[in-house]
């Protein structure tokens, strides 16, 4: 069931609405208007002739005429005329015998054409009224063809029924009721098919809203389920969070006891290579010392060897300067310093009177009694 407002409801509206359009664009074609004659109701063919309207000033009747209607391929189906559509001067139309010879014109040419003028003017004013009379007196298919011509079709044909015939106008309104008939059988026929077609998608979209109804049901119930979850994940996640923030502190915490042990490592390590490096130039100093102790222990032994051999060179010198002092004073007499012995003393006397001068009488001459007094020579520094 279509909803009013809706926006299916609008769609099917637009859809009538633009074949209705469609139908009276066709409808309105002037020239397609579709032959009646004596044959049994069939289904009207299409085709595009038309009959040559007698032409002068004499002319007394005009027989109705055809031209096909080419599309829709849409046919409409006429009850049989026993006789000839004719129209007379005077603007009547009537059914008559084609075996009976055609009227004349006669005394009534002005009046006729009067009335001629008069009813062209009726059928072709916008927004005018056909008389009642003037539609009495035509035939019931005709008369609907023009009622639709003069409700649908004036202002469009309006200059062509100024200037036209009658029976060029009674041609279109025929035509276009024809036409108007079997465009609204198509768009009767269009609708009738579209809208068993909207039936049948308006059932198919209430079966498939049924089960977007079950359908949301079940996810109504899943959803309360996981809104339960959630709650029950909130909860589960809040305690998490507690556990995570102690952990993060206690992680916190550790971090800095071990910033704190691995700075004290590294200090350790530090000390440690310096105490490493310490105990090995206290190593390479130990070894220098054990060498320079194996040095001297060397030193020290031939210091005692060259000990012990002083100590006997001097015991051996000792001997020798006692043994030469010994022939020293035994021999003195024989020497050549006993027979000097008496000048040396006198010349020690003589330097230290010429001492005594220098310092006392420094006016005095010494030199003249240096020279006569020589110093005493030495026998080392005589050998010197």
């Amino acid at each position: 069931m279509l909803v009013p407002g809706s926006a299916e409801d609008s769609s099917q509206r637009k859809v009538i609405e633009d074949l209705s359009r469609a139908g009276n664009k066709e409808a309105a074609e002037p020239s397609r208007v579709i032959e009646v004659d004596d044959a049994p109701e069939t289904e009207v063919p299409l085709s595009r002739k038309r009959k040559a309207r007698p032409s002068g000033p004499g002319t007394s009747q005009a027989t109705a005429t055809v031209v096909e209607i080419a599309d829709p391929p849409t046919s409409v189906s006429v009850p049989p005329l026993q006789r000839t559509l004719t129209v007379n001067i005077a603007g009547e139309v009537v059914l008559e015998d084609p075996s009976k010879p055609a009227p004349t014109p006669g005394g009534e040419t002005e009046r006729a054409y009067e009335s001629k003028r008069r009813l062209r003017e009726l059928i072709g004013a916008p927004g005018a009224r056909i008389p009642d009379d003037a539609l009495r007196s035509v035939p019931f298919y005709p008369s609907m063809g023009a009622q639709a011509f003069k409700k649908y079709f004036t202002p469009k044909w309006e200059e062509f029924s100024s200037h036209g015939e009658l029976e060029d106008v009674l041609e279109a309104s025929l035509a276009s009721a024809i036409r108007a008939s079997a465009m609204q059988m198509k768009v009767l026929g269009e609708f009738r098919n579209r809208m068993q077609e909207q039936k049948k998608r308006v059932a198919e979209a209430s079966k498939a809203d049924k089960d977007h109804q079950q359908a949301l049901e079940g996810l109504k119930a899943a959803l309360e389920s996981a809104q339960i979850a959630y709650k029950q994940m909130e909860a589960d996640l809040r305690e998490s969070d507690s556990n995570l923030l102690n952990m993060t502190k206690q992680l916190d915490n550790a971090n800095a006891a071990q910033k704190v042990a691995a700075e004290a490592l590294e200090a350790a390590n530090v000390e440690k290579r310096r105490l490493q490096e310490e105990a090995k130039f206290r190593d390479e100093e130990m070894s220098g010392l054990r060498k320079e102790l194996a040095y001297a222990e060397e030193g020290k032994k031939a210091a005692e060897d060259g000990r012990k051999e002083a100590e006997a060179g001097r015991k051996e010198l000792e001997a020798r300067l006692a043994n030469a002092e010994a022939d020293f004073v035994a021999n003195f007499h024989n020497t050549e310093a006993y027979s000097n012995f008496a000048d040396y003393f006198a010349r020690i006397g003589q330097q230290e009177v010429m001492t005594v001068l220098r310092n006392d009488h420094p006016d005095f001459d010494v030199k003249s009694l240096e020279a006569k007094f020589p110093p005493p020579d030495v026998e080392g520094e005589e050998d010197s």
